[in-house]
C-alpha cells in the first residue's frame, strides 16, 4: 500500500509536477510565434485535448524538445544581431534556388550564382571538390 502511493499516479506529488510540465508545455503552444523559429513550430501541433492526456514522462520528453528548440531559436537570434548569418538561412532561403521558367533556369538577379550555374560545376567523387 506504502508503494503504491509513493510511486502511483495518483501520488500527489506526481500530479502536480505532471500539471506543471503540461502547463509549460501548453505554453510553448500558446507563444510558438514568439519563441520558437518558424521551422520548430510544428511541434507545437497538437491540441490541448491530447496534451491533457499525457503522462509525466511525454510531457518532460515533449518539454525537453521545445526547451532545445527554444534555445537553438535564441541562440540564432543572438548570431543575426551581432551580424553574423546562420545556416539555416541558407537552408530555408528558398531564392537560392533556381526558379523554373518556360525557357528553362531563371538566375537570381542580385549577381549572384544560382544553384544551376553551380552545380554542373560539381562532379561527385571529383578529389578537387573537397573543401
Amino acid at each position: 500500500m506504502r508503494n503504491n502511493i509513493l510511486a502511483g499516479s495518483d501520488n500527489p506529488t506526481v500530479l502536480k509536477e505532471t500539471r506543471t510540465l503540461r502547463e509549460k508545455v501548453l505554453w510553448y503552444k500558446r507563444f510558438s510565434r514568439q519563441v520558437l523559429a518558424q521551422r520548430h513550430w510544428t511541434l507545437t501541433e497538437f491540441s490541448s485535448e491530447d496534451a491533457a492526456r499525457w503522462d509525466m514522462a511525454r510531457c518532460r520528453k515533449e518539454l525537453r524538445t521545445l526547451d532545445a528548440a527554444k534555445e537553438v531559436y535564441e541562440i540564432e537570434c543572438k548570431m543575426r544581431m551581432s551580424g553574423q548569418g546562420v545556416i539555416t538561412d541558407w537552408l530555408e532561403n528558398r531564392s537560392l534556388f533556381p526558379l523554373k521558367t518556360s525557357l528553362g533556369y531563371r538566375h537570381r538577379q542580385d549577381g549572384h550564382q544560382a544553384i544551376s550555374e553551380v552545380a554542373p560545376m560539381i562532379v561527385l567523387g571529383d578529389p578537387r571538390n573537397v573543401l
